[in-house]
């Protein structure tokens, strides 16, 4: 049988750094904060397009304006 000096050479850093953290927060916790990383560079680039699109609705609005 595996004693924990034993599992620390088995396993690998990263994963003993993740098993501690669900450790201590817990699991949902955990995966709330996985998604929420794996999300932010698409989230990023929502935040981009609304931003654009926000200055092309309002070059629009303008022309329209001057339609008038």
């Amino acid at each position: 049988m595996l004693n924990e000096r034993d599992l620390k050479v088995v396993i690998p850093q990263g994963v003993q750094m993740v098993a501690q953290f669900i450790k201590e927060v817990g699991f949902p916790i955990f995966v709330a904060v996985y998604v929420l990383m794996r999300l932010e560079p698409v989230l990023s680039n929502i935040n981009t397009s609304v931003a654009e699109l926000t200055k092309a609705i309002a070059v629009l609005s303008e022309r329209i304006a001057l339609m008038r």
